[in-house]
């Protein structure tokens, strides 16, 4: 499943707090489907190129890399 989110964001000293307006998809398999008006992603420098990301609210842990 593709998922989009459209809104404006916030970057502040170690987060990144996304305020969704619109979602994608709508409905999936005939059910509507709800999504969350605001979300607030925590991140952490660990490398000139690298960054960890932390969503308290799921759990959920990634990592981001630049590449040049």
């Amino acid at each position: 499943m593709f998922t989009k989110d459209v809104g404006m964001y916030t970057v502040g000293k170690g987060y990144i707090h996304f305020n969704i307006q619109d979602h994608e998809p709508k409905f999936y398999k005939g059910k509507r489907m709800t999504w969350p008006k605001s979300e607030t992603v925590f991140f952490q420098f660990v490398g000139p190129d690298r960054i960890t990301c932390h969503d308290r609210i799921t759990g959920g842990r990634w990592e981001a890399i630049r590449v040049r």
